[in-house]
């Protein structure tokens, strides 16, 4: 888990853009703008270097940016990213949480059939204001 940075390739096709990665055989994304793509760049990066580190493949060291020569409707960029902030931001494995709460409450949950879990995570969501984005991968 680390910080990483890489050349990427971007090109611009009528109005959408889309990135490569020259050093990764698998690694696009795309965009509606140049900001967009920039931004699934990112998160497809980190996506896939998560992957690299959780199987202990070889991650691959990144080319020097000059040496990518870009065609035409090409240019190359930089793309940096933290597979730590990513893991945070989309790692949704339970976390076992201990909650005193009032017996009436809990009594009346009961009754109710509520499921305490789903209740808590839902009321954390509302306050926190979540809009979280899908996960890159599970993007069509």
């Amino acid at each position: 888990m680390a910080k990483y940075l890489y050349p990427a390739l971007f090109k611009k096709e009528g109005s959408r853009y889309f990135v490569s990665f020259p050093d990764f055989n698998s690694c696009f994304s795309d965009g509606d703008s140049l900001q967009e793509a920039y931004d699934m760049a990112g998160d497809i990066l980190a996506a896939v270097l998560c992957f690299l580190e959780d199987e202990q493949y070889e991650i691959p060291r990144a080319s020097e940016l000059p040496s990518i020569k870009p065609g035409e409707n090409e240019f190359t960029s930089l793309i940096g990213c933290d597979t730590t902030s990513y893991r945070m931001e989309y790692d949704d494995k339970p976390v076992k949480r201990t909650v005193t709460l009032p017996a009436h409450l809990c009594w009346k949950a009961e009754r109710a059939n509520l499921d305490l879990s789903v209740l808590l995570l839902s009321a954390i969501k509302r306050r926190l204001q979540t809009g979280r984005r899908s996960h890159p991968t599970n993007q069509a």
